[in-house]
């Protein structure tokens, strides 16, 4: 197996992208380490590998954004404490939050927990996790940015934000770590059928034919972290899309994103 007794860190594990993450690494022999709030969909995930291959994953109930621990969950200062502890062969950086509207009238802390979530979050993970992957001259670091972080989104402007942080921050930091035997891997996704856009900050979106499932992304991503790509963009038609965005003059490109945006 590919990834066999590797150790994989996957936050935001519980479904979308993480989840299907999960399931491509498992197969292919990765023991997992699952990061998310939801204790029932972790556990449920968590016992069907572990009725594949005892022992073969775990997960800590964390909420990687809270200010103080509730219930059974642990916080990021703990997560860390613990995760440094253990030899980490892959951290998969995938928890994420998006919202939809005008910014000025968006709620403010929930704006500052996307950023803390998107950006602040992986930056202090992949922090922890770099020395040891270079003391052992080995190691892989997955960062999930979007297609949306090539261009301004108008009424996603903090979302757009964090994840043009995302793309430039990995792709810069798979050029330091070059030659050291760790690969960074940047993906792009498109619109992925998972519940990222089912919350109330998304508002109302269709489904299209041309969204991608989870699956299918989850496969693009390890099949690109075997042959040690820098990045990549999920699904052709978002390859097609992101081409002009990436050429075209910000302006213009916001001005044909904003087209028929609801602005009320």
């Amino acid at each position: 197996m590919q990834f066999e007794n590797q150790n994989v860190v996957i936050t935001g594990a519980s479904s979308g992208i993480g989840s299907s993450l999960a399931k491509e690494f498992h197969a292919r022999g990765a023991n997992l380490f699952l990061i998310a709030r939801r204790e029932d969909k972790l556990t449920e995930i968590t016992d069907v590998f572990n009725s594949k291959r005892q022992n073969s994953a775990r997960f800590y109930l964390c909420d990687l954004t809270a200010e103080s621990i509730k219930d059974k969950h642990i916080d990021l200062k703990t997560l860390i404490a613990d995760l440094s502890k253990l030899e980490i062969d892959i951290l998969v950086n995938n928890a994420g939050r998006g919202s939809y509207g005008l910014f000025s009238d968006a709620d403010l802390k929930k704006q500052l927990q996307m950023i803390e979530l998107n950006l602040i979050v992986p930056v202090r993970l992949t922090h922890t996790l770099i020395p040891q992957m270079k003391k052992r001259k080995s190691g892989s670091i997955i960062n999930i940015s979007s297609v949306a972080g090539f261009q301004p989104v108008p009424f996603m402007s903090v979302y757009s934000g964090t994840k043009a942080f995302n793309y430039y921050f990995s792709m810069s930091l798979r050029y330091e770590l070059k030659g050291l035997g760790i690969n960074v891997l940047t993906v792009c996704p498109g619109p992925t059928e998972s519940e990222f856009g089912d919350t109330e900050e998304m508002g109302t979106h269709k489904r299209s034919a041309v969204w991608d499932t989870s699956e299918k992304v989850a496969f693009e991503i390890v099949e690109a972290l075997i042959k040690k790509k820098s990045w990549i963009i999920t699904a052709k038609w978002s390859r097609l899309l992101a081409l002009p965005c990436r050429l075209l003059p910000k302006s213009f490109s916001s001005w044909i994103l904003s087209l028929g945006q609801n602005r009320t």
